[in-house]
């Protein structure tokens, strides 16, 4: 997750087997207080996160079976078992990681910038420029 740390993890986790239908519900939640770098002022902070999730998994599908199936894109498509087993905590760490911040800063931080050329000299030195005056 390339984070300096984790702070602090739960996950609690629910699997239900639906022998008829082939089914395997896993229902959760994770929350977690991560340490991060602001990508504003670079320093660390700690930021809690919360991520609810449920997936399903089909008992009896092949990854050959899955590459046969004509499905469309809007489709919900189940996961498939790896050797009738699940990683409960690649799950977690999975949906932890899903809805991390890809550019982090601290609560009340804001991204300001000034340039150090006027409008005139930025507008001079636009590759774009030299079309516009051919335009005319």
């Amino acid at each position: 997750m390339k984070v300096p740390s984790v702070k602090s993890f739960y996950a609690e986790i629910t699997v239900r087997l639906y022998k008829k239908e082939h089914l395997v519900e896993v229902k959760g939640i994770v929350d977690a207080d991560v340490e991060q770098i602001s990508v504003i002022s670079l320093e660390n902070f700690i930021k809690p996160y919360h991520n609810e999730f449920e997936l399903k998994f089909d008992t009896k599908m092949t990854q050959k079976d899955l590459k046969e199936i004509d499905f469309e894109y809007d489709d919900e498509l189940l996961d498939i078992l790896d050797n009738g087993q699940i990683d409960l905590g690649a799950i977690a760490m999975e949906h932890l990681a899903l809805v991390l911040d890809d550019f982090p800063r601290k609560e009340g931080e804001e991204f300001s910038f000034q340039s150090e050329f006027d409008e005139e000299t930025t507008e001079a030195n636009n590759p774009f420029a030299v079309l516009k005056k051919l335009k005319k």
